[in-house]
């Protein structure tokens, strides 16, 4: 068999042969600026002959070779078992034969499992690891296969448009043309334990019959499967190969007949899933339906792969970077990318580019690239003092317009006063939600997003830094800001940072009893030493290092953020008891049995002589800690609401939130205050008699403590995903489409 005469092959090696003669020969980038400088580089056309070819990039994209991450260039061939990474603000498309666009987008990681590419067999299969991707496929044949592999389900389709997204706990699936059979996870675990052709040949047989028994999910359709409905699946799965592999064939029905039932409870499991599967939202439309990143020098290319069946035929290759983090790259007046682009480009007589950033001036430079064949810059702007003073005058860096606050006046209450508060700013910092909690340090924001990134923000909004983590997804870590130095745990890993420059200090990947899904945060302890905990024991860290040098074991297993409180550090274990470590010893000094089940990530507040916490089940405590008592517990919310995040003390109550609802209740007895405020979107902040909180419809709402009436409601048109910060005379907080939002106090006003 010649596999060279498929014509998806044939033009790969064209393009290498032209790309190695040509290379040097024929350069020539015409006068450009002065603040350009062209790079001597080779073309990135080497290394195996596959149909995987990089043809787009924005920001930082990685490929894993040899155990090492080496940086991706655009025209670059990528091989089975190559794992790709792609960073925060990042994107990647990779072009597979004459078949299929791969989009990767930011903080995503995929491994090409298989990249079979024969003329009587394609079979193709990406495993999503963590991240979302974007495929867009012509029709397949009968003889070619292509297949999305996640933690918890495979994806195979005969030709469509789909996104797919993966956090570890759930696989989110929508597709905008065509259709995906959803498929059991854990067939190509056990296949792969065969020890017979017999057994081979049998598991095969089941995979074609479960591929067509399969249920489908149509066009405009959408599904969440989580790892808890993945697993009931996998079981089943489990099973039936078992048996084949463990009980030999006979004679009578018992073989076929015992096949065949548990087949269909294989087949039965995966029918269950049918009713989660739902029309696309109107989110899930913004991010299925919108253009993807255009790959310029192609009109009309909106990444359904459409044209891309004659792309390439005489190729160039443009790769540019700016020294602005904000700068946005156009090529032809269409917005092709931001600071750090490459793409493969059909050959033209001129392309020309325009870099565009706030505070600086425009650069606009031609490239003539009918002779050249791969042009590298790197762009070093200018500042515009002028822009600097526009931008100081309007308060906003952001790409978002400014909401007008003239017409939206903040409701006053007479007898309350009411807050007054300067233009709004939006500074658009993620293309994900800003978690949990925001840290103010030195006139400096530091914040984490949903994917695990984290960002250093001068007080004017302006990006400082920014860090890619392994924790992703996140859903409650935040960086805890220690000395010079922010400390980030999360799921994965630690990762120390100096909090000036955002240099990596160290990079930990964390045990499984370190690591914490829902955000357990070191605390400090002692001149240069901090607390990390585990779930058996409480670990003893040099902040300067990140080493662990001692831990204090305890027989119990915890989940929760521990605080230390007059040289005791307090935690809650899983059985809801309250335990006081002496951190020098290690021994329990005394505990506080409860009722309380299973607290996770929040730690106890402490006001006065009271300590209070919640735990997994809507569950709040109260204990006095001078008098040894416990002073009340009781059940606040619904058995199934998690409380996640630390209970807000104000000067006469304890406020919690929860499950899109906050409480306010007497610290003393634990009885509600005022009703429950639905509707709310995070976790208050008290300042001065005043219960501050964001709500799900995009308001800022601020509340009298006393009595909870609404003394401002303030629409910031975005929904607030942090608890606010109030600092330098400045209200700050995040949003659920990463911006990051200041409102500056006028002189005098309520807060």
């Amino acid at each position: 068999m010649n596999r060279y005469k498929s014509p998806g092959t044939l033009y790969v090696i064209l393009l290498i042969i032209f790309c190695i003669f040509f290379y040097g020969c024929f350069r020539q980038a015409g006068d450009l600026p002065e603040n350009i400088n062209e790079k001597e580089t080779t073309a990135k056309l080497s290394g195996t002959v596959t149909p995987a070819l990089v043809v787009f990039y924005i920001g930082h994209c990685y490929v894993l070779q040899n155990d090492i991450w080496e940086t991706l260039g655009i025209g670059q061939f990528l091989a089975q078992n190559d794992t790709i990474k792609v960073e925060s603000d990042s994107y990647l498309e990779i072009k597979l034969g004459d078949k299929a666009i791969i989009c990767i987008e930011e903080n995503s990681e995929v491994t090409i499992q298989s990249l079979l590419y024969e003329i009587d067999k394609k079979d193709i299969q990406l495993y999503l690891k963590k991240g979302s991707v974007f495929n867009s496929l012509g029709k397949l044949l009968p003889h070619e296969s292509f297949e999305v592999i996640t933690p918890n389900v495979i994806l195979s389709v005969r030709g469509t448009q789909f996104l797919v997204k993966e956090d570890s706990r759930q696989t989110h699936v929508a597709v905008k043309e065509g259709s995906v059979a959803l498929l059991p996870p854990g067939i190509y675990e056990t296949i792969n334990s065969g020890s017979n052709n017999r057994q081979m040949n049998r598991i095969d047989e089941l995979k074609s019959t479960l591929i067509g028994d399969a249920p489908l999910l149509n066009q405009k359709k959408e599904i969440v499967i989580t790892k808890e409905k993945a697993s009931l699946v996998k079981e089943t799965v489990y099973s039936l190969i078992s048996f084949i592999m463990d009980t030999r064939e006979t004679t009578d029905n018992y073989y076929e007949k015992e096949l065949f039932a548990r087949t269909r409870r294989v087949t039965e499991s995966l029918n269950r899933l049918k009713k989660d599967i739902i029309d696309v939202t109107e989110e899930t439309k913004k991010h299925l339906f919108s253009p993807r990143y255009s790959i310029p020098g192609n009109k009309g290319y909106d990444g359904t792969g459409s044209n891309h069946t004659s792309m390439y035929a005489n190729p160039v290759l443009i790769e540019i970077e700016v020294d602005a983090d904000d700068a946005v790259v156009y090529m032809n007046d269409t917005i092709v990318g931001k600071k750090r682009i490459g793409a493969l480009y059909d050959k033209a007589e001129k392309y020309t580019f325009v870099i565009k950033c706030p505070g600086y001036e425009d650069t606009q430079f031609d490239i003539n690239s009918k002779t050249g064949i791969h042009y590298n810059y790197t762009v070093h702007l200018q500042k515009d003092e002028n822009r600097i003073k526009e931008i100081e005058t309007n308060n906003n860096s952001g790409d978002l317009p400014e909401i007008d606050n003239n017409s939206q006046e903040p409701r006053e209450n007479s007898d309350s006063g009411f807050i007054a508060y300067d233009k709004i700013r939006h500074y658009n910092i993620s293309t994900t939600s800003i978690i949990g909690q925001i840290e103010y340090n030195d006139k400096t924001i530091y914040l984490a997003d949903k994917y695990g990134a984290l960002y250093g923000i001068d007080e004017n909004g302006k990006k400082k830094w920014t860090i890619s983590t392994n924790n992703n997804p996140n859903e409650h870590s935040y960086p805890v800001v220690l000395g010079d130095k922010i400390y980030f745990t999360g799921s994965d890993e630690l990762v120390i940072a100096d909090k000036a420059s955002g240099t990596h200090v160290k990079r930990k990947s964390l045990q499984a009893d370190e690591a914490h899904y829902f955000g357990r945060r070191i605390i400090p302890y002692s001149a240069g030493y901090g607390i990390f905990p585990a779930n058996n024991s409480l670990k003893i860290m040099d902040l300067k290092s990140g080493e662990f040098i001692r831990s204090i074991n305890c027989p119990v297993e915890f989940r929760t953020t521990p605080v230390l409180y007059k040289n005791h550090i307090i935690i809650v274990d899983q059985k809801g008891t309250v335990m006081f470590i002496n951190p020098e010893t290690g021994v329990i000094r005394k505990t506080f049995p409860t009722q309380a089940r299973k607290p996770v990530a929040l730690p106890v507040s402490i006001k006065g002589n009271f300590l209070y916490f919640g735990d997994s089940s809507g569950h709040i405590v109260c204990i006095d800690v001078i008098r040894d008592v416990l002073l009340w517990e009781r059940d606040v919310m619904n058995e199934n609401t998690t409380i996640y995040h630390r209970l807000e003390c104000g000067e006469n109550s304890v406020n919690l939130f929860a499950g899109g609802i906050l409480l306010s209740l007497d610290p003393e007895n634990g009885k509600e205050r005022f009703p429950p405020v639905t509707g709310v979107s995070a976790p208050p902040l008290f300042i001065q008699g005043r219960l501050v909180f964001g709500t799900k419809e995009g308001l800022l709402v601020i509340l009298n403590e006393a009595d909870g009436k609404e003394l401002v409601s303030i629409n910031v048109g975005r929904e607030i995903t942090t608890r606010p910060v109030a600092a330098d005379n400045k209200l700050i907080f995040g949003t659920e489409t990463g911006e990051l939002v200041i409102i500056p106090l006028s002189p005098g006003s309520a807060l």
